[in-house]
């Protein structure tokens, strides 16, 4: 094809493309920025929403925040009376979380997520959270640290995902939520006077609530979900606590039986460096490090497994396993994988590598 015809074709494609986007100014339209449901009863929730404010005054730009609430029996509704409370146009496009308290959780969200999912202006990266008691209160809250409460929320995600907290965001959950053989979880979210606490890790039997664990035992469930580095958590040897610190972990599923009858190992290799005792120097044992690696490969051994069990006796499968068998079984049933679950042989196999102390010795 000659230049002569490309460019006016390119030309006329990139005017199309402009032309079919509707642009709006920032101070014309009313950015929705945090989201929250609270069940009322069984035939209508509350939503309440976040929006922020740019004002000018003498000592620059400021920006504070509007909320709104409504009530309805479909989000439909909910968004129409809400829409009638602004005097702009209400957009989602830099929505960073989207909130369901416990109760609503519980008695499933499915139609929520149905919507937030197939909403092309909605980000993937946007927060999912299970909140303990009124997302409305939790929202609207003034909160010590100054900024605001989308930020606020933000942050405290950004960062604890970075530590000990599994990755989670709309794209993972939305993926857990569609596939075979694999439930989601969010954070499980509670109000705590000015602050905003991370209170564990809410897991969902598809579009419903079911179980939690705290968020001490996040450490656990992650290295069980992801490879990651950083993180810590405390191993206690002859009266004292060692804190150990992942520099680097790695997680695999192996597949011993089928689904006739399902076995898996599930296989963490964790490289750590002792970074804190509650003693002034370690002991003069020069075993001490190997037997710390033991310990603390049985202790995550024990925990992880107790964990497991629970996630079998709740019937959900927040690790995907099933999705691995699916993956790895030509003759793949989910209605027996449904069957054979509960009662699955899962066997979990740490081993511990301690790199340096990182403390006087």
């Amino acid at each position: 094809m000659s230049n002569k015809i490309i460019k006016p074709l390119l030309l006329f494609l990139s005017l199309t493309v402009l032309t079919s986007c509707e642009i709006y100014s920032i101070e014309d339209v009313a950015i929705i920025q945090v989201e929250g449901y609270d069940y009322i009863d069984d035939e209508q929730i509350e939503g309440t929403i976040s929006i922020p404010q740019f004002s000018r005054v003498e000592t620059g730009a400021t920006i504070s925040e509007k909320y709104f609430s409504a009530a309805g029996e479909t989000l439909k509704e909910i968004h129409g009376k809400l829409q009638g409370k602004s005097s702009r146009p209400l957009i989602h496009g830099k929505t960073t979380v989207n909130l369901y308290n416990e109760e609503l959780a519980r008695n499933d969200i499915s139609f929520l997520l149905d919507n937030l999912i197939r909403d092309a202006s909605i980000g993937r990266d946007v927060y999912l959270g299970v909140v303990k008691g009124s997302t409305k209160e939790l929202i609207e809250k003034e909160y010590s640290q100054n900024e605001r409460t989308s930020r606020y929320l933000a942050g405290i995600l950004d960062n604890n995902i970075k530590e000990n907290f599994p990755t989670t965001n709309l794209h993972e959950f939305a993926y857990a939520y569609s596939t075979t053989g694999m439930d989601g979880f969010s954070p499980l979210l509670n109000a705590s006077g000015e602050h905003v606490e991370l209170d564990g890790i809410a897991f969902f039997k598809k579009g419903t609530y079911v179980h939690s664990v705290p968020f001490s035992d996040s450490f656990l469930f992650k290295i069980m979900k992801e490879d990651f580095k950083y993180g810590n958590r405390k191993v206690e040897y002859k009266g004292y606590d060692y804190i150990i610190e992942n520099i680097g972990s790695e997680v695999k599923y192996h597949v011993i039986e089928g689904i006739d009858n399902p076995k898996f190992q599930i296989e963490v290799n964790l490289n750590g460096i002792l970074n804190e005792v509650t003693r002034f120097k370690l002991p003069k044992d020069p075993e001490l490090i190997t037997k710390l690696e033991k310990k603390f490969a049985s202790n995550l051994e024990k925990n992880c497994l107790s964990m497991l069990e629970e996630f079998q006796e709740k019937n959900i499968d927040p690790l995907g396993l099933g999705n691995v068998m699916k993956s790895r079984e030509r003759k793949f049933d989910h209605k027996i994988w449904k069957e054979k679950y509960p009662t699955a042989q899962i066997d979990v196999k740490v081993n511990v590598e301690i790199m340096e102390t990182g403390i006087s010795s």
